[in-house]
């Protein structure tokens, strides 16, 4: 049955109408390549600062996150900081397949059918458990605790009712159903599960009718209880179904996946007036690979996230009009949430960056962090050339860093070493060019330039702290180049100065654990005070990786507490 019938004269107004009814050529405005903008129409406008629930696959993550920055109260960014979610990897909510998007909200809202842990959980070793529908990565636990976790995902999911706008994002069409609980399980089991009870599950490739049903039965209990005049933006997540489990290629496999998913997503959309369809999926598939996905070509690159959010948002959302002093008091005010909310908001404001240096520079160096060198080259292009401090040069040399154009890098500062400049200004200036030198020569691996040109930088430093920060550099690259000692040698003597720095120390705790001094690894991480995800899930893997190779410690007496 067709999802639409146009008459003769709608086609005409349509063809009329609609601008990017035909794919445009090179030779022309592209908005296909190198990365990809499909038109879109919003159905509906995000409130300022409302909130937003979101559900899906681990694309499903990057979007959450991005709307939190930008001042959105997103409810599964609260559950992570919740004592029995810290360390976790933030994957772990991922809902790959429509029926296990459908299922978390049915045990969230449907009391005929609830959530049942003797059949969802398993004991996988004696006093050890493990939630089904969670990653494998999640090392098994006590009861209480996988209870706990499971309990706060269902209290989490039926904050919809609290949210007039839900962003779901379902991922791929194979999934696996568990034959004793009668469900499907949202990840993979574990291998050594499918070895112990290999009856008890088994692997279904969805089929239309199957994904279709689902994703509206979704829809249906999004409706039914979330705020009235809800509005859902549906798009198919573009991660890669990794691995398949069927005897084909994963190209193939993925390629029947993605497509099932989009025709099932057009229909749901063609028939539900509050489910709106977000080309996000176009947009990263059909961009350039290299600019599009990361090394592993499986996540999505920062730079086509940030794209795409930022289409949503102001497509969806509501961008004021503001000056370029307005802007930077706004970057100000941001500064404390970090670099991607100023990225984001900056961008939403490029029209008056170029107008004022002072706001061309703060959108370059934030460009230049986001690895977006094309964008930091427009913004520097409204800066005097050869103006001492020399901030276009640097930032250019900055940029071609970033870009992996070293050798580019490295002429850009050898102009800046031979212009004549101001006796104040040469410590400052000196500082910035032996910094990037030593930074491209790690990057070239000449590590006997690298050296000199960090013990450059050190002497012209203008604090004890800022003298001994070219070591840590110096140590931190070497340790990427796999000259492990050498680099822990540098650690050793800078570690007293950075014991307040917690990522400095995470780095060096590293270092001695790969030098297999265990024991002073523990001993350097339990005394850190860190609150950054990103740190808790290095400091948790250090402790693994470490505390069983460590020796006990000596001496009689009982045992004592951590």
């Amino acid at each position: 049955m067709a999802i639409s019938i146009l008459s003769s004269a709608q086609v005409l107004d349509a063809r009329k109408s609609n601008a990017f009814a035909d794919w445009p050529s090179r030779d022309e405005i592209n908005r296909v390549e190198p990365l990809a903008t499909p038109a879109l129409n919003a159905g509906f406008r995000f409130r300022p600062r409302e909130r937003i629930f979101t559900i899906g696959s681990c694309f499903a993550r990057n979007v959450e996150q991005v709307l939190e920055e930008r001042g959105y109260d997103v409810p599964v960014r609260q559950l992570l900081r919740q004592p029995e979610f810290a360390g976790l990897n933030p994957a772990f909510l991922n809902n790959y397949g429509v029926t296990s998007i459908r299922q978390e909200l049915t045990w969230a809202f449907d009391a005929r059918h609830p959530f049942d842990p003797t059949t969802n959980f398993l004991e996988y070793a004696p006093g050890a458990f493990v939630d089904l529908h969670l990653p494998a990565q999640i090392r098994p636990d006590r009861f209480e605790v996988v209870e706990r976790r499971r309990r706060g995902i269902i209290e989490c999911t039926r904050l919809i009712s609290t949210c007039r706008v839900v962003v779901i994002t379902p991922g791929l069409s194979e999934v696996w159903w568990d034959r004793l609980g009668r469900c499907y399980v949202n990840t993979s089991p574990r291998l050594s599960t499918l070895h112990r009870e290999p009856d008890r599950f088994e692997l279904h490739v969805l089929d239309f009718n199957e994904t279709h049903d689902n994703l509206a039965a979704a829809m249906t209990l999004i409706h039914e209880n979330a705020e009235p005049g809800v509005q859902v933006l549906l798009t198919v997540s573009p991660v890669p179904m990794n691995p398949t489990h069927r005897a084909m290629d994963v190209m193939v496999a993925n390629t029947y996946s993605k497509s099932l998913l989009r025709v099932a997503a057009e229909h749901v959309a063609a028939s539900m007036d509050f489910v709106h369809y977000f080309p996000s999926y176009e947009s990263v598939v059909m961009s350039d690979r290299s600019r599009a996905w990361r090394d592993d070509q499986i996540h999505v690159s920062p730079e086509l996230v940030t794209l795409n959010v930022t289409r949503m948002l102001r497509a969806y959302g509501e961008t004021e009009t503001l000056d370029a002093p307005a802007v930077l008091a706004e970057l100000q005010r941001l500064r404390e949430k970090g670099v991607r909310p100023q990225w984001f908001f900056v961008q939403e404001h490029r029209d008056v960056v170029r107008g004022n240096p002072q706001l061309a520079v703060q959108f370059a160096r934030l460009a230049i962090s986001q690895r977006d060198p094309d964008s930091a080259l427009w913004a520097i292009e409204a800066l005097e050339a050869l103006k001492p401090p020399f901030t276009r040069e640097f930032l250019s040399a900055e940029t071609l860093f970033a870009a992996e154009r070293y050798q580019d890098a490295l002429q850009a500062l050898d102009i800046v070493a031979a212009q004549p400049r101001h006796e104040k200004l040469q410590p400052a200036i000196n500082r910035d060019l032996y910094r990037l030198r030593t930074s491209v020569y790690l990057a070239l691996r000449n590590i006997e330039a690298a050296t000199a040109a960090a013990m450059d930088w050190s002497r012209n430093a203008g604090s004890r702290l800022q003298e001994l920060t070219p070591l840590l550099v110096l140590a931190r690259g070497l340790r990427d180049l796999g000259r492990g000692a050498e680099a822990l040698g540098y650690m050793e003597q800078i570690a007293p100065f950075f014991a307040e720095e917690p990522a400095a120390m995470v780095d060096y705790a590293e270092m001695l654990a790969r030098g297999g001094q265990y024991a002073k690894a523990l001993e350097v991480v339990g005394h850190l005070k860190v609150d950054l995800p990103v740190l808790l899930r290095r400091i948790e893997a250090i402790r693994a990786f470490a505390t069983p190779l460590a020796p006990e410690p000596q001496g009689g007496g009982g045992a004592t507490g951590a």
